[in-house]
């Protein structure tokens, strides 16, 4: 970490400025070496993110280290203690600002120690004394030994039970607390070399000296474990024990460059604790302290790490000593490698270690510190404190003699703007979306915006187009000043396809200036605009007026079609339909279509028939059809004559649907049919009845249309020639056949016989078909000449035989049918008349309309008849109906009889007119 990206507290002669008011980057001109302008100018493009922001501790420190040094700092959650050289005490708030001061000792304060409570402080120095101070009384308590003390441990209890343990460089450890009597000390443990450090946590307490470190209770001191030195571990003279507690029950010690981690345990069924070591391991740099590692957003729970206060070395030698390191006039702490060369002062280090490995921890982050005056600093002057500040926030503090230096885990501020320096917007815009409640500095909109900024300023226009709708979201006026940038960067196209109409609705020249940039550049995205935009976001008229400029200009050839459809689509917008329909039949557009049926516009296209016929006959066609009460067939008519084709398929799509409609056109629709669909000529003079024979007869024959000739020649009665046309030139005698026998005409059998008697052939086939019509077979085969050859006429009679001799037998099985069929409903009927029927008992006569008598009791009344269907009657008035019902039938028998007989009579005379004898005559009258 350069000392230019660390942020630093205000000048010396601001006394009062806050710590944590201001978390933007402040450059100290003063605290720049030259040889940080050596710095790599290459920076590694896989940089890692820092888990920790550091800050120097500003307010009144600088003040307080104007004329005085640090020799010792503690820290409560609440407030900060510095133990300075010429023995004063100074009460600082978390921001540095200074409440009280005092001069506890004459010479330089040691070691200080707080209680749980922050209510007592304890301070030692050379002078042999330990003095307690109440923070909010400001009793002092001096208790005063015969030797130098370096190191004092206030009992965390020491509010209700004071306690405290002390011990220097003699060796001994006292354990001072409140008798009956008095203050008492008592000596619980010596010669075993200097106190280097002192621990108090719970019901245990815990020192270091030469031999290693030990553990005992304070309730009853009884030894709990020791943890012998490790071999060759620095001269610990020269460097510092820590003893750190990262819980209840887990013991951090740091010997130099050896760490250790010990947890105090019960084996199960036993009384007595004990400690184990669990993890052991070397670095390659001094431990100047060590705290255990709060969690934070970039921490993965579960696994220990510890904040280390690391010194870097390159091959300490242990315990070296040297001629130069024997005259070193800055006393002790410096450092020599193996070959007694002394080792240049360097920035401490903080270094975050995970312990994921007993042997071997990993190395989760370094930054190096840049503490005033490390150049004139010795390695066994730097100390590192922790504490968990306000709102659960992990502080820690890097103190040397002249400097304070605060580290604390980086929030997601911090995160942010890591990602903004380093160009990771979109990250940076994921993180603050999802954790938008915790952002104080940073606002989503800002990063939204300086994201698009990068973008274009790094030419991704596409990109930042696509971005646009999440980055901008509803905010109108950053829309339409993004819209203007990216035309004026004539980049108008790439952002056209994200602006919104709705939500929110821009101003309308923002819509306009888009279309005339398609208007001019790229029609056919005119088109998709026009279409997929809501027609108020702009003005149509504007466009339109555009639109007909551009086409009054030089348009490439490809382009046209594109603006005349757009065109086409603004007039339909506008409700210029008429114009619309226009623009659309002058594209020839199937489009028309879809617009007539949907805005029912057939009013305003029922000119322009010929030009819809042309674009497409059947959707024409249809669509007329759909609307035929909405013009007259006339109208469509005259437009249409001048291509019979195109008149044609409109009036058989009209004849199809409805045979009455445009009889005035039949006339011409025989011809239209002879000329373009002969087939179908028949079809329509069968159902037609509006056309005249005469002029519909001349056109079948000049195209030679038999069939459609015979049609109307038996219209207008001349069988004899229709049925010549058949036998002369459609030469079909089944046709023949089938004509004769529709006409009932024997004058016609005549024509058709004699016809065939004339060719074997057709005779020989009209011998082939009579067994299937209602011919008198007799009658041809006398009138065949014996001696006339015909092919296969055996086979042929043979037929006639066969045909006949199955009518018979079909005739036969229909008789038996009819006749079960009687037997079985005369059964149905017998028992129906035997059954009784239901008469009502206010029914009357339905003859003479009184009302019948019925039985009484056993009193017998007048008889009634009762009808299948319940009518009733009185018995005379029944059988007077029966006399007159069959009179009336006696007198229509006579009335048949007597027309029969003049009919017999009037045929008599038609036959003796055609020469048929008297005995055919006699027979017609039987």
């Amino acid at each position: 970490l350069s000392e230019k990206a660390m942020a630093v507290g205000p000048d010396e002669d601001e006394d009062d400025s806050p710590l944590e008011e201001d978390y933007k980057v402040k450059v100290d001109l003063d605290d720049i070496d030259e040889g940080d302008e050596d710095e790599d100018e290459d920076e590694d493009e896989d940089e890692v993110e820092p888990l920790l922001k550091y800050q120097r501790l500003g307010a009144s420190v600088p003040k307080i280290l104007e004329k005085d040094s640090i020799s010792c700092f503690v820290a409560h959650e609440k407030f900060l203690v510095i133990g300075t050289a010429k023995g004063k005490i100074h009460l600082l708030d978390l921001n540095g600002n200074e409440s009280i001061w005092l001069q506890t000792h004459s010479e330089e304060i040691n070691f200080l120690s707080l209680d749980k409570t922050g209510d007592f402080v304890a301070s030692c120095s050379n002078d042999g004394k330990v003095i307690v101070t109440n923070l909010f009384s400001r009793q002092v308590k001096t208790v005063k030994f015969h030797q130098p003390i370096s190191r004092v441990c206030l009992s965390p209890t020491y509010s209700t039970k004071p306690m405290f343990v002390a011990g220097g460089p003699q060796g001994e450890l006292f354990l001072n607390q409140k008798g009956f009597f008095g203050d008492s000390s008592k000596i619980i443990h010596q010669k075993e070399g200097p106190i280097y450090a002192i621990s108090w946590e719970g019901n245990y307490i815990t020192w270091a000296n030469d031999k290693g470190v030990k553990t005992i209770t304070a309730s009853n001191r009884s030894p709990i474990a020791f943890v012998a030195l490790p071999k060759d571990a620095l001269d610990l003279s020269k460097c510092r024990c820590s003893l750190v507690w990262a819980d209840p029950t887990r013991l951090l010690i740091a010997w130099g460059d050896c760490v250790q981690v010990c947890q105090i345990r019960r084996p199960h069924g036993s009384k007595q604790e004990i400690m184990a070591v669990t993890a052991a391991f070397r670095t390659d740099y001094v431990v100047c302290g060590l705290a255990p590692y709060e969690q934070s957003l970039f921490a993965r729970e579960g696994i220990l790490k510890m904040a280390v206060l690391a010194y870097p070395h390159n091959e300490v030698s242990p315990k070296a000593e040297t001629k130069e390191s024997k005259e070193d006039t800055k006393g002790e702490g410096s450092m020599v490698d193996k070959k007694g060369a002394s080792i240049p002062p360097t920035r401490p280090e903080l270094r975050i270690i995970s312990v994921t490995s007993p042997e071997k921890p990993d190395e989760v982050s370094s930054d190096s510190i840049p503490v005033r005056g490390y150049e004139q600093r010795k390695m066994s002057e730097y100390s590192l404190t922790s504490i968990m500040g306000p709102e659960d926030e992990a502080l820690y503090y890097i103190i040397s003699p002249q400097d304070i230096v605060v580290a604390r885990p980086r929030d997601w501020d911090d995160h942010l703007t890591w990602l903004i320096n380093h160009e990771q917007y979109e990250e940076a815009l994921k993180t603050a979306e999802s954790k938008q409640a915790k952002l104080k500095l940073h606002k989503i909109s800002d990063i939204r915006e300086n994201y698009l900024k990068h973008l274009v300023k790094t030419n991704h226009y596409a990109t930042a187009a696509r971005a646009c709708p999440k980055l901008l979201q509803g905010n109108a006026h950053l829309w339409e000043s993004w819209i203007f940038y990216f035309a004026e960067e004539e980049k108008l196209s790439t952002i056209a396809p994200y602006i919104p109409v709705r939500n929110p609705q821009l101003d309308s020249k923002i819509y306009e200036l888009v279309l005339r940039h398609y208007i001019d550049t790229d029609p056919s995205e005119l088109l998709k605009k026009l279409r997929i935009w809501p027609k108020d976001v702009y003005s149509i008229i504007k466009i339109i007026s555009a639109v007909i400029d551009r086409l009054n200009q030089k348009v490439h050839t490809e382009q046209r079609p594109d603006l005349m459809r757009a065109l086409g689509e603004l007039y339909m917008m506008d409700e210029q339909f008429e114009k619309a329909m226009q623009v659309y039949l002058n594209l020839k557009s199937d489009e028309v279509f879809k617009y007539v049926r949907s805005f029912d516009l057939i009013n305003f296209v029922k000119d322009y028939v010929l030009q819809m016929m042309q674009l497409d006959e059947k959707k024409t066609v249809a669509l007329f059809m759909e609307s035929l009460h909405r013009f007259t067939i006339r109208e469509v008519a005259e437009q249409l004559e001048s291509h019979p084709r195109l008149l044609h398929v409109f009036l058989d799509a009209l004849f199809k649907r409805d045979p009455n409609l445009g009889a005035e056109f039949h006339n011409r629709q025989v011809e239209l049919y002879a000329e373009f669909e002969p087939k179908s000529l028949l079809g329509f003079l069968k159902n037609s009845n509006f056309y005249l024979l005469e002029t519909a007869l001349k056109v079948c024959s000049s195209r030679k249309l038999y069939n459609e000739m015979v049609l109307i020649l038996k219209r207008m009665g001349s069988n004899t020639a229709a049925l010549k046309i058949i036998l002369h030139k459609l030469q079909d005698v089944k046709q023949a056949i089938q004509f004769v026998e529709s006409s009932n005409d024997n004058d016609l059998w005549e024509v058709l016989i004699k016809h065939s008697l004339e060719s074997n052939i057709f005779l020989s086939d009209l011998l082939g078909h009579v067994g299937d019509h209602h011919v008198d077979s007799l009658l041809l085969v006398k009138q065949i000449p014996e001696e006339k050859e015909i092919p296969q006429l055996k086979q042929k009679i043979l037929n006639i035989f066969t045909d006949i001799t199955l009518q018979i037998s079909v005739q036969e099985g229909c008789v038996d049918i009819v006749a079960k069929d009687c037997t079985r409903v005369n059964a149905c009927l017998i028992n129906n008349l035997k059954s009784g029927i239901t008469v009502d008992k206010h029914s009357k006569c339905f003859i003479c309309g009184r009302p019948k008598r019925i039985v009484v009791g056993r009193r017998e009344c007048e008889d009634v008849y009762i009808t299948l269907d319940g009518k009733v009657a009185h018995k005379s008035c029944y059988e007077d109906y029966l006399e007159e019902m069959e009179e009336l039938r006696k007198a229509r028998e006579e009335e048949e009889r007597q027309f029969a007989m003049a009919a017999a009579e009037t045929e008599a005379k038609r036959l003796q007119s055609h020469h048929i004898s008297r005995k055919r005559i006699g027979t017609v009258l039987e």
